[in-house]
């Protein structure tokens, strides 16, 4: 692997953000949920394991958000500083849909392979440069295999039967 020359890290404050959206949803509901059970929408602030719902419901976001990190270098692209994969030598790529957007699986010929959000990707465009011209490369040159949705979503060239 050569050096890095393009990264990624989620911000702190997209992992804060986050997590006060998802606990003071947990609040609301509270409030709504005393208002019409009971007239009293702060009814729920003596219960102390709703008080551990909204900690959890807080700290989720801040432990499997932040920190994230997604970097590349030439013909190399890694996340979170463990798991990459040599993108001038993939052998499948696949594109799949799912409820937030589309997923990538990358996977070389070493037997490596990645699953990321292809939002992710796609935010830097040094880096998703990087990455889709080693994908590129994989399909016309080494005989990289892609599904539809691949060849769709990427703008990768159909196969040829």
């Amino acid at each position: 692997m050569g050096p890095t020359l393009e990264g990624y890290r989620v911000p702190k404050g997209e992992a804060f953000g986050a997590a006060g959206v998802l606990a003071g949803l947990c609040v609301v509901y509270g409030c709504v949920r005393g208002w019409i059970e009971d007239g009293n929408p702060f009814v729920w602030v003596s219960v102390w394991y709703l008080w551990l719902i909204i900690a959890i419901a807080f700290a989720y976001p801040l432990l499997f958000i932040r920190g994230k990190t997604t970097t590349c270098g030439s013909d190399w692209l890694m996340y979170n500083g463990k798991v990459w994969v040599n993108t001038y030598e993939l052998n499948e790529i696949k594109v799949t849909k799912y409820a937030g957007g589309y997923h990538i699986t990358l996977k070389d010929t070493s037997g490596r392979g990645m699953m990321l959000n292809l939002r992710t990707l796609q935010e830097l465009p040094y880096l998703w440069n990087y990455v889709y011209l080693g994908i590129m490369h994989s399909v016309v040159y080494g005989g990289a295999t892609a599904n539809n949705e691949a060849i769709k979503r990427l703008q990768l060239p159909a196969r040829i039967s």
